[in-house]
């Protein structure tokens, strides 16, 4: 396990330069810079039923989730629903799709 960790920081270093590159001039990767790497998390009210959290790594993915959502406020209606996504392409489609969903990254 010590020489996977080793092999992903050292493949972290190497590409490194790559992202950052992207990051300042062509803008990717910047949106959403401080949810993803710092934790700032909206801020989420005590439940007054069950959360649901749902982390979403592709459009698919978000697209799938609302008939997943319906089905389960089918069940319960009390429940609450967060959704977190990786990209800003998936984020946008997460809070078209989920008007009433609180999204993030």
């Amino acid at each position: 396990m010590l020489l996977i960790n080793l092999a992903y920081l050292l493949l972290l270093i190497a590409v490194s330069p790559v992202l950052l590159y992207r990051m300042v001039a062509q803008g990717k990767y910047r949106a959403g810079w401080g949810e993803k790497f710092l934790g700032r998390a909206p801020e989420l009210r005590a439940p007054s039923g069950n959360r649901y959290w749902f982390h979403a790594v592709s459009v698919g993915e978000v697209l799938l989730l609302p008939t997943v959502i319906n089905e389960l406020r089918r069940r319960d209606p009390q429940i609450e629903v967060v959704v977190s996504t990786t990209t800003s392409t998936g984020r946008s489609v997460a809070e078209l799709k989920l008007p009433d969903v609180t999204v993030f990254f």
